[in-house]
């Protein structure tokens, strides 16, 4: 699966009344920001899907839990962390999780994970939990609910990959890896063999 990714850095190149003009809701939405990292991370989001989709921004559609979506297709997912934003894009519904390794959390990982998982999460803590945290993440995006939904209520087979996660009746492939200081999942309704990066110059 290709991931397409863009920096703040990159993204800082484009002049800001051009951002505004190609897409001012995001432009709106970006500025309830506190910090301006963040603010720079959420533009360069709408930059990849104006770069990749090739649609206004006004063609785009937000459901219940505030995910971005185009009626008649393709499947896209966002994320960003860490000064860095990524998409990607299929024919069937995908999610993307991008993350910044950090230390290991062992109370997020009591709330978010279930005993099986992590059992298997402290065998390696660093940078198991993130890689885990980033597939379920990945898979609840490509559902739809994202953080809306339990995460715990959520059971990732990790301990037998590639074997699918089972959410809401549906089988959830995924791939996970760590790319420079991130971790990084996708999540499909169909097979994943590995996830293929593609840093974007404006």
């Amino acid at each position: 699966m290709d991931i397409y990714m863009l920096s703040i850095e990159e993204a800082q190149q484009v002049p800001p009344d051009r951002i505004q003009a190609l897409m001012p809701r995001r432009w709106e939405r970006a500025g309830r920001y506190r910090f301006e990292k963040d603010r720079w991370m959420c533009l360069a989001a709408g930059l990849l899907l104006h770069e990749f989709l090739s649609v206004p921004e006004a063609e785009l559609c937000w459901n219940a839990y505030g995910k971005p979506y185009l009626p008649t297709g393709p499947y896209f997912s966002l994320s960003h962390a860490g000064g860095v934003a990524v998409l990607v894009t299929a024919e069937t519904p995908v999610g993307v999780d991008i993350e910044v390794i950090g230390a290991y959390e062992p109370l997020v990982a009591k709330r978010v994970f279930t005993p099986s998982e992590r059992e298997w999460v402290e065998k390696e803590p660093v940078p198991r939990f993130y890689w885990l945290w980033s597939i379920k993440e990945s898979i609840l995006k490509a559902v739809g609910d994202g953080f809306a939904a339990d995460p715990a209520s959520l059971e990732v087979p990790i301990a037998m990959y590639p074997q699918p996660a089972v959410w809401k009746g549906q089988s959830w492939h995924y791939a996970f890896c760590t790319y420079q200081s991130f971790s990084v999942a996708a999540a499909s309704c169909q097979p994943i063999t590995a996830l293929h990066f593609h840093p974007l110059q404006l």
